[in-house]
C-alpha cells in the first residue's frame, strides 16, 4: 500500500519534531565496552569486551522489538561495521567487515547455519520476533569463536518461557498484531508458555505474516517481492538443579513465494520468476553443568539442521537440500584469581543435495576441531590471551573423491588498563577453514569434475589494535584491523560442458579499516553513535560489488541513534539513522554506486506490564536506494533490486 501524501506529511513533522528534540539535549550514548551492564530498558545495544570471547557487540530483544525490525537487515542496522544487503528478505546477506556470512561461523540456539543452497539467495533465515539477543564477533575468530570463523561469528539466541512470564506467573499467553502500510503487510504471533514444576518451562510460540509486493522509494513497485512467511518455536528447559541446566529448543521455517530466479538481482530479461517453497528446521540440545568446583563449568550440545528449497517452472522442477548435524563440548576450568582456561572439541556434517530430473547430486563433508583458550592475568593492569584450534576437513565430492586437509590456528592478544578511563589492546588471530560442500542448485548441474591438484585450505589473519576510553557516561571504542585471506578456495562450474573446479585464488583477499564508536547515557536520553571504514581488495583491485561468496566492499558508513524515555508514562521514542558514502572504489569498468542515508522513527507505550502498543515509520524520507552489499552493475546492465521505501508498522501485543 503506497503511503498517502497526508500521512507522509505527518510523518515528517514528527519525524524532524523527534530529531530536533534529541539533538538539544547535547548527549550521545551507548553502554561503556566492558562486563558492566546497565539496568536502564534504554540498554539494548551492548558492545562487552570479554578476554576470552573477542570484543563483542549484542543486541537485545528490546531494541529489535522497540523497532519493529522485521528481518535480519533491519535488526543489524546499528551496527557499523556490519552491513546486510540482497533487497528483499529472501536475499539478504550479511556481511562483517566486508567478509560474507559464507565466511562466518553462524548459529541459532547453537546449531550452525552451515547450508548453501545458491549463492543468489540468501543463506540465513531467522525470524527475528522469536530472537532474544543477537551476538557479532567482529574480526577472525578466536579458538571459542567454533570451524570456519574467518571473518568472525554472529550467534543468534531465541526465547524461553523464563523471558515471557510475569513475576508470579505459572502459565501464560503472549498474542501480537502487526500491520505495515508500504507491502499491505499483515501478521501476528500467538504463544503459550508455562513453569508447571519450578525445575521444568516450556514455550511454544507461532508467527505469521502475508504480504503483498514492496514499494521502493517513490512509490515504485518492486516485482515479485510478496510472501506469505510461517515459522515456528518450540522450547524446553529443564533445570534438575542449581548446578545444572537442560534445554531442547526447535526452529522451524516455512516462506514460499513467486520470486525471481535471482532473488538479489533487479528485473532482468535472464531473471524470470518462478515458483519457490523454502523451509527449515533446527533442532538443538543444550546442556550446561557448573559445580561448586572451580575446575568445572562444563558445556555441551548436539544439533541437526535441514533447509530445502525448490524452483519450479511450467517446464521443469529444481531442488536444493542442506543438512547438517554435530555437537561440542567444552569445560572451562578457572585457576584462581590470575587466568583460566577453556578447552573442548566440536565435530559437524554438512551434506548438500542438488536434484533435477536428471538426477541427484550430493557432497558430504566433515569437520573434526580441538580448542583450547586461556587467560592469564600478570598483573591488575595487563591481561594476556592465548589459544588455538586445530581443525580437520574431510570432503566427499560429488565424484566421490576425498579432499583433505588440517590446520592449526594460534591467536594471542594482549591488553594493558592504563587507569580507570584508558585501556588498550593488541591481538592477531588466525581461523582456516577446508574445502565444504558446494552449493546445492549448481550442484545439480555438474556434469563432471576437474582433477583437483594440491587444494588448501584457506586461512584468514587478524590484527587489531583498539583503545577504549571512558568518562563519566561517556565510551568511546576505536578499533583498527587488518585482515588477509590466503589461498582462497574457488568452486566454478563451466555452463557449457557442466565440468566443476575447485582451486585456490591466485590472489589474497585482503580487508583493512577502522571501526569507531561513541556512547553517552545522561538520564532519560541514550545517544549512540558509529563510524565504519573499510577497504576491500582482492589482490592489488578493489573488490567492489562483486557477486562473490567472500566479501564485498562498502563506503564509508556512519550510524547515529537517540534513545528518550518518559518513565512517567512508559513511553519510549527512538531515532535510528544510517548514511553510507558513495562507493567508489571498485574495480575497473565497474560503475560507481551511489551512497545513501536513510532515518527510522519509532515509539512505544506500555501503559501496564501486559500490554505493548507501537508504531514505527521506517525509511521516513521515502528515499529510493540499492543497499551496499547488493550487485548494483550486472552484467554491464544497472537495474537492481531497490530496498523498501517508507513503511509505518503498527503493532499490538497483550500478555495474558
Amino acid at each position: 500500500m503506497k503511503t498517502t501524501t497526508a500521512i507522509k506529511g505527518l510523518i515528517l513533522t514528527s519525524a524532524l519534531s523527534l530529531h530536533g528534540m534529541a539533538w538539544a539535549q547535547e548527549t550521545v550514548s551507548k553502554e561503556p565496552a566492558t562486563e558492566t551492564t546497565a539496568s536502564s530498558e534504554l540498554d539494548a545495544v551492548v558492545i562487552k569486551d570479554d578476554q576470552e570471547l573477542k570484543t563483542r557487540t549484542t543486541l537485545r530483544a528490546e531494541r529489535i522489538e522497540q523497532t519493529q525490525a522485521e528481518d535480519i537487515k533491519e535488526s543489524l542496522k546499528g551496527i557499523s561495521d556490519v552491513t546486510v544487503g540482497g533487497g528483499q528478505k529472501s536475499a539478504q546477506k550479511v556481511y562483517v567487515r566486508g567478509i560474507e556470512d559464507t565466511q562466518l561461523n553462524v548459529t541459532v540456539d547453537g546449531a550452525r547455519q552451515s547450508g548453501y543452497l545458491f549463492h543468489h539467495q540468501g543463506r540465513l533465515s531467522v525470524d527475528t520476533e522469536l530472537l532474544k539477543k543477537i551476538d557479532v564477533d567482529a574480526g577472525t575468530g578466536n579458538a571459542l569463536s567454533g570451524p570456519g570463523a574467518l571473518g568472525g561469528a554472529v550467534r543468534f539466541e531465541t526465547k524461553d518461557a523464563e523471558d515471557l512470564l510475569l513475576p508470579g506467573q505459572r502459565y501464560g499467553a503472549l498474542v501480537k498484531a502487526r500491520y505495515a502500510t508500504n507491502a499491505d503487510e499483515k501478521g501476528g504471533s500467538l504463544g503459550f508458555f508455562g513453569k508447571p514444576l519450578d525445575k521444568v518451562s516450556f514455550l511454544l510460540y507461532g508467527n505469521f505474516a502475508e504480504s503483498g509486493n514492496y514499494h521502493a522509494g517513490g512509490g515504485d513497485g518492486v516485482g515479485f517481492t510478496a510472501g506469505k512467511p510461517k515459522s515456528g518455536l518450540g522450547k524446553i528447559v529443564f533445570t534438575p538443579s542449581n548446578e545444572q541446566k537442560l534445554t531442547l529448543a526447535a526452529n522451524l521455517r516455512e516462506d514460499n513465494a513467486r520470486r525471481s530466479l535471482r532473488n538479489h538481482f533487479g528485473d532482468l530479461p535472464f531473471n524470470p520468476p518462478n515458483d519457490q517453497e523454502f523451509g527449515s528446521q533446527s533442532y538443538t540440545l543444550q546442556h550446561t553443568y557448573n559445580p561448586a568446583t572451580p575446575w568445572v563449568n562444563l558445556r555441551s550440545e548436539v544439533y541437526t539442521t535441514s533447509t530445502k528449497m525448490s524452483q519450479e517452472t511450467t517446464t521443469s522442477k529444481s531442488e536444493a537440500e542442506a543438512k547438517s548435524f554435530g555437537g561440542q563440548i567444552s569445560n572451562k576450568m578457572d585457576l584462581g584469581s590470575l587466568n583460566s582456561v577453556t578447552v573442548g572439541t566440536d565435530y559437524n556434517v554438512d551434506r548438500s543435495e542438488g536434484h533435477r530430473a536428471t538426477g541427484t547430486e550430493s557432497e558430504t563433508g566433515r569437520i573434526f576441531g580441538l580448542f583450547t583458550q586461556g587467560v592469564y592475568r600478570p598483573a591488575p593492569a595487563w591481561t594476556l590471551t592465548a589459544g588455538f584450534r586445530y581443525d580437520n576437513y574431510d570432503l566427499e565430492d560429488v565424484s566421490s573423491e576425498m579432499i583433505n586437509s588440517h590446520h592449526l590456528s594460534p591467536n594471542a592478544r594482549v591488553g594493558y588498563q592504563f587507569n580507570p578511563m584508558w585501556s588498550a589492546y593488541a591481538s592477531w588471530s588466525q581461523a582456516f577453514k577446508g574445502a565444504t560442500p558446494m552449493e546445492a542448485f549448481v550442484m545439480s548441474g555438474v556434469k563432471g569434475v576437474a582433477p583437483v591438484s594440491n587444494l588448501k585450505g584457506t586461512t584468514a589473519d587478524t590484527s587489531e589494535i583498539g583503545v577504549t576510553a571512558q568518562v563519566q557516561g561517556l565510551t568511546v571504542n576505536t578499533v583498527v584491523y587488518h585482515t588477509v585471506m590466503r589461498d582462497v578456495i574457488q568452486v566454478s562450474t563451466n555452463r557449457t560442458t557442466g565440468i566443476m573446479t575447485r582451486s585456490n585464488a591466485a590472489d589474497d583477499l585482503k580487508f583493512q579499516g577502522v571501526n569507531l564508536n561513541a556512547n553517552y547515557e545522561a538520564g532519560d536520553y541514550v545517544i549512540r553513535g558509529g563510524y565504519s571504514h573499510n577497504k576491500s581488495e582482492y589482490g592489488s583491485e578493489p573488490l567492489g560489488y562483486a557477486v562473490s561468496t567472500k566479501g564485498s566492499a562498502f563506503g564509508d558508513r556512519f550510524v547515529f541513534g537517540v534513545d528518550y524515555k518518559l518513565s512517567q508514562y512508559n513511553v519510549l521514542l527512538t531515532w535510528d539513522s544510517l548514511v553510507a558514502m558513495e562507493l567508489t572504489d571498485v574495480p575497473s569498468g565497474s560503475v560507481e554506486q551511489p551512497g545513501y542515508d536513510i532515518h527510522d522513527i519509532a515509539a512505544s507505550w506500555m501503559p501496564n506490564e501486559r500490554t505493548r502498543v507501537g508504531i514505527s515509520v521506517l525509511n521516513i524520507f521515502d528515499k529510493k536506494y540499492v543497499a551496499q552489499g547488493t550487485p548494483y552493475q550486472v552484467q554491464g546492465a544497472v537495474n537492481p533490486i531497490f530496498e523498501p521505501g517508507c513503511d509505518v508498522r503498527l503493532t499490538a501485543s497483550y500478555l495474558f
